[in-house]
């Protein structure tokens, strides 16, 4: 049999590639003679830069950026062998992962923006910028400032970093160069979620950033207020762009400011690595995320993985470290061919869960394949 192991990251503990080698090693102990192909992917969060590089010739280019919060950390972006193309992941520079703290109205994107600035000055033509696990919700304010962007108060004074900058906005002024103004760079997406409302940047992510009930409506406000000045700025409302809600609202800043095109970022990696090609090849499909719920389906590389192989008749075993209610009943009422499992198999805490991460998957992996009675091309529960 011929067996396709494409997951995501668990973010904060294994890269793709790992999370597929773990689940290889465990299916191997039962299904000896099965061969298996990794195919690690992304949506275009965490992890984007690994995937990529396992998939394409390529250098990284290490800098030193500013943080989330202002300090200097190390971070990379992803040149092509031709110099032509280069990679930005946020999370790399501007990610959740990168710090400890959790404060949406402090945490800037400045320096993603640095990241572009840097792959802009090396050359090259095309930035594909990878727009999720990010630490901050300040709409891309802080990385178009670090692009050459003025970002002004009724006054005409510099507002401060972060969503509460935002809360001062008045209007945007584009760089005095056309290096950043004129820059080839597209967005790549993790999620489809606009900018504002219930499904939006402020009210979907915001707690993962920090953000208590009794700020949301003031996150709101910031990035309602980011959305008016853009429009005020450049002619055209980002409200309601699909995907405009991606990477704390960057995604719809970098849409109007930068006339960026906002891709999906999982059907963009896929078509980038040629993942149809080996989805064909394939007689089961198995993916893999940190956490099933009910978000997944805005996006997600499993959503994605799983959409694909449904398309294309394939079963698929989508194993994650929490599945929710919600999201198991989500993805079983969607696709017919698919298998959750879940990585612990009893109550176990995330720490625990986290620090045992590929012990749980090789051990998932080998429970789903004695549990599974295998018929050609048609392993079934």
């Amino acid at each position: 049999m011929n067996i396709l192991i494409c997951p995501d990251s668990m973010k904060g503990c294994l890269t793709a590639r790992e999370v597929a080698s773990a689940l290889k090693d465990g299916l191997l102990s039962v299904w000896t003679n099965a061969r298996v192909r990794l195919f690690p992917l992304s949506d275009g969060g965490e992890g984007l830069l690994d995937v990529i590089a396992f998939h394409s010739g390529g250098r990284f280019e290490n800098a030193t950026v500013c943080g989330p919060y202002g300090e200097p950390l190390q971070a990379a972006y992803w040149i092509s062998d031709d110099g032509r193309t280069a990679f930005v992941e946020t999370a790399r520079a501007s990610g959740l992962s990168r710090s400890p703290l959790r404060d949406p109205f402090r945490a800037t994107s400045f320096g993603t923006g640095e990241l572009c600035a840097l792959a802009l000055k090396s050359g090259v033509s095309q930035i594909y910028l990878g727009a999720g696990g990010s630490a901050f919700t300040d709409g891309g304010a802080g990385a178009l400032q670090a692009l050459g962007f003025k970002l002004l108060d009724a006054n005409g004074h510099p507002i401060p970093h972060g969503a509460s900058g935002l809360l001062q906005i008045d209007r945007i002024e584009p760089p005095e160069t056309q290096n950043a103004k004129n820059a080839k760079i597209s967005v790549i997406c993790d999620v489809l979620n606009p900018l504002l409302g219930p499904d939006g940047a402020a009210r979907c992510f915001g707690p993962q950033k920090g953000a208590t009930p009794e700020q949301m409506p003031l996150l709101e406000e910031a990035l309602s207020r980011w959305a008016r000045a853009l429009e005020r700025s450049f002619g055209k409302n980002p409200a309601d762009l699909e995907h405009g809600g991606a990477c704390g609202g960057l995604a719809s800043g970098f849409a109007v400011a930068l006339n960026a095109p906002l891709l999906s970022g999982a059907a963009f990696v896929a078509q980038w690595t040629q993942f149809e090609a080996a989805l064909n090849a394939s007689q089961l499909v198995l993916t893999a995320e940190g956490q099933v719920d009910h978000q997944s389906r805005f996006g997600k590389t499993t959503w994605y993985a799983l959409q694909q192989a449904e398309r294309a008749m394939k079963p698929s075993w989508l194993f994650a470290g929490r599945i929710t209610a919600q999201g198991e009943a989500t993805y079983l009422q969607q696709f017919a061919h698919a298998s959750l499992f879940c990585l612990p198999d009893g109550p176990i805490s995330l720490e625990e869960s986290m620090a045992r991460a590929p012990e749980l998957l090789r051990r998932a992996a080998a429970r789903a394949a004695h549990c599974c009675f295998v018929q050609e091309q048609d392993p079934k529960p």
